[in-house]
């Protein structure tokens, strides 16, 4: 027993040792974007909910493709009769005679065979609707995972932002602090004004507020990401890759839109799930048509009882008897039941047509609009490098002017802050072209999970 104690606590130790180890790996090595989808897609509940749907969904559709195969049940009653008089006659020259003796006990056992020969069509019709049901749910699933890959790679890229936005807020303290000690040295002598000193403090004061609300949001933004990954939410979390390194390409920019519209109406889950769901209403007319045709099936039954009612007279001994046939039932009037379920069915059949039409103009219009916020994307992605080029150019320019004495500490502090807008647009604008590369693939029905 002890021995057994000591190995849980060797397998226990040994466990928060690995799981501080790759807590410690993770924090210094960064996380990579498949890294998080990986772990979502194993511990998220919403995905497990909807794998665990289709797993009752694949049991539902064995269970359908039985109800057309041969039911083969046994049954056994035990009983305890009460007293009745014997029947006996007396007849001329031969006496009394018992014709049937009184038995107060009763055992009987029963093997009994069930086949559907003829139901309407309503079990083929039953099978293949759960088969259709069990494929909405594994497009449910394969849905429930894009979505889970989009919202996780939005709270990568959000870190991979705060950070980023965060470092550039300090640049941009730095590269102000020492031009106002180069302002501070030219006010000794004489040379600039105390009120630039004072534009250069209050922008300072500005910039430490920005990096306190950056220093926050890079904390909301990591225990947002652990928390779909499951790691500790205090844990500081680093992205390891680089939002620049995975922007649209020019095979997902140069698409006509109605080949992307015909891709999302082949691949995505919705469309499948929907076409699916459609088929099932089709069948539902069909199940309810049944009740218009007879039911035929084949029926037998092996008896061993004591005693046995089909033996005559009954005697207190096991008897063996048998029979098989064909069971045979139609519904001749039912006040128009059948005929109000097939009423219902039709019209449950053409809202799904109806709902098929609307999804595929809504998904046909979502996969445009990604591609054009992709293609608009990719331009402010490139305008933003032009911008940031220029801006490094006027801060070079107005910072060597400065030193001539041709140009004001204004000059320079407005050359500063155009850069620094700048370097935050383009920062901006690639982490949204890289989760909008995200959103668009899923539109035109691409999985993003492997």
């Amino acid at each position: 027993m002890k021995t057994l104690v000591a190995c849980i606590l060797v397998v226990g130790v040994m466990q928060v040792l690995i799981a501080q180890n790759r807590s410690e790996t993770i924090s210094q090595s960064g996380l990579t974007l498949a890294y998080c989808i990986d772990a979502a897609l194993n511990k998220n509940p919403s995905v497990a909910a909807a794998r665990f749907r289709v797993e009752a969904a694949e049991a539902k559709m064995f269970e359908a493709q039985t109800n057309r195969l041969p039911r083969l049940a046994l049954s056994g009653r035990a009983a305890r009769l009460s007293d009745v008089p014997t029947y006996a006659i007396t007849l001329p020259g031969i006496g009394r005679q018992t014709l049937f003796e009184s038995i107060n006990h009763s055992y009987a056992t029963r093997i009994a065979l069930q086949q559907p020969i003829f139901t309407g069509f309503r079990l083929a019709r039953l099978s293949e609707m759960s088969e259709s049901q069990h494929d909405i749910a594994s497009h449910e699933y394969r849905k429930a995972k894009n979505e889970l890959v989009i919202e996780v790679s939005a709270a990568y890229w959000n870190l991979f932002k705060a950070i980023r936005l965060q470092k550039l807020y300090d640049q941009a303290q730095n590269q102000l602090r020492a031009h106002l000690a180069d302002v501070q040295n030219l006010l000794g002598q004489g040379m600039a004004s105390y009120l630039d000193v004072l534009r250069l403090e209050a922008q300072l004061v500005d910039l430490q507020m920005k990096i306190i609300e950056a220093g926050s949001g890079v904390m909301l933004a990591s225990m947002r990401l652990s928390s779909l990954i499951g790691l500790d939410l205090l844990e500081p979390l680093v992205p390891a890759d680089d939002a620049a390194n995975n922007l649209p390409g020019p095979e997902d920019l140069r698409v006509q839109p109605r080949t992307l519209i015909a891709a999302a109406m082949s691949h995505r889950p919705e469309m499948h799930a929907m076409s699916q769901l459609k088929a099932i209403r089709e069948r539902g007319v069909t199940v309810a048509q049944a009740g218009w045709f007879p039911q035929l099936s084949l029926s037998a039954s092996y008896d061993y009882a004591r005693p046995n009612q089909r033996v005559i007279p009954p005697s207190d001994r096991w008897e063996k008897t048998w029979d098989i046939g064909i069971v045979f039932q139609w519904s001749l009037w039912d006040w128009f039941e059948t005929s109000y379920k097939v009423s219902e069915a039709r019209a449950i059949e053409s809202e799904a047509r109806a709902q098929f039409d609307l999804l595929s103009n809504a998904i046909a219009l979502d996969v445009v609009t990604q591609y054009r916020r992709l293609v608009e994307a990719d331009a402010l992605v490139t305008a933003g490098e032009h911008h940031v080029r220029r801006s490094e150019e006027s801060r070079r320019v107005a910072a060597e002017n400065f030193k001539q004495g041709v140009a004001t500490s204004t000059e320079v502090l407005d050359a500063e802050l155009d850069l620094l807008r700048a370097q935050l647009n383009h920062a901006i604008a690639t982490v949204e072209a890289a989760l909008q590369l995200q959103r668009f693939k899923m539109s035109r029905g691409e999985d993003l999970f492997e």
